[in-house]
């Protein structure tokens, strides 16, 4: 399955109009985002964390992999797991249902997706593998 499917259904369930659909496309936005960024990292050999940590663990290495387009989705893909925290969590929170919210967070999961897509060349791998190492390496490290 490509992560791109769950962006699909996503669009599909903005547009039921409905709590529950809305509060759903928000998570399966969120998750086509992480997978597609998940699968760049595993695609350059980067350990991952196998547990919840994971989540976090992403946004670091796309953060700190050295090309801005990059970070600026690791940003993105941070915002977008607060809102998944919320259509999932916050039941009580109606803000996430606001339809235009719901669109944005998708839009936001569609720019992710094809960020990553722009910067699948073997000398931007090469280049962001580089700097994620090194990243891992200082915070492997501790304190200097």
């Amino acid at each position: 399955m490509e992560p791109e499917e769950f962006l699909i259904l996503a669009e599909e369930l903005s547009k039921k109009n409905k709590e529950a659909a809305y509060r759903s496309a928000i998570s399966r936005a969120y998750y086509a985002a992480f997978h597609k960024a998940k699968n760049i990292l595993i695609s350059m050999q980067i350990p991952m964390r196998r547990d919840k940590e994971i989540h976090h663990q992403i946004y670091d290495y796309l953060l700190y992999c050295g090309n801005d387009d990059v970070s600026d989705a690791a940003s993105q893909l941070d915002a977008l797991r607060t809102g998944r925290n919320d259509a999932d969590y916050e039941l009580d929170n109606t803000d996430i249902i606001d339809p235009l919210k719901v669109i944005k967070l998708l839009m936001d999961a569609e720019n992710i997706i094809n960020v990553v897509n722009m910067n699948k060349s073997d000398a931007s791998v090469k280049a962001m593998k580089a700097a994620i190492q090194d990243y891992i390496a200082k915070v492997d490290s501790g304190p200097q």
